[in-house]
């Protein structure tokens, strides 16, 4: 009787844990498409001419979004998984490409 208590608290544990997870995700990503889209606009620069390092700036700001709202789109995918509503699949990855990304983003930090 204990562990089938035990087991059922388990679940429910589990099972809170996913809907506080993809609560989560969407909170983040709400504010996070409104920061891309002004991103977007001021490197269109419909709200005025920018200088070349306003504008990379505006860019890295825009990188990193695009980043977090990446991770927060995985962290949504782990959740998926773990409840079962998902299935993995092999692909092949661009590691050049994410590791250009990602010197640029800390190279423009570092600057």
């Amino acid at each position: 009787a204990e562990l089938v208590q035990a087991n059922a608290d388990l679940q429910r544990a589990a099972q809170h844990r996913e809907e506080f997870m993809a609560s989560v995700s969407h909170e983040l990503r709400t504010p996070l498409t409104g920061i891309l889209g002004m991103a977007e606009a001021l490197q269109r620069q419909t709200h005025g001419q920018l200088t070349p390092r306003q504008l990379r700036s505006v860019q890295q700001i825009e990188s990193s979004g695009r980043h977090l709202l990446t991770l927060i789109n995985d962290l949504l995918d782990l959740t998926r998984i773990n409840a079962g509503h998902l299935q993995l699949s092999i692909e092949k990855a661009d590691v050049r490409g994410v590791s250009e990304a990602s010197i640029a983003m800390v190279s423009a930090l570092a600057s």
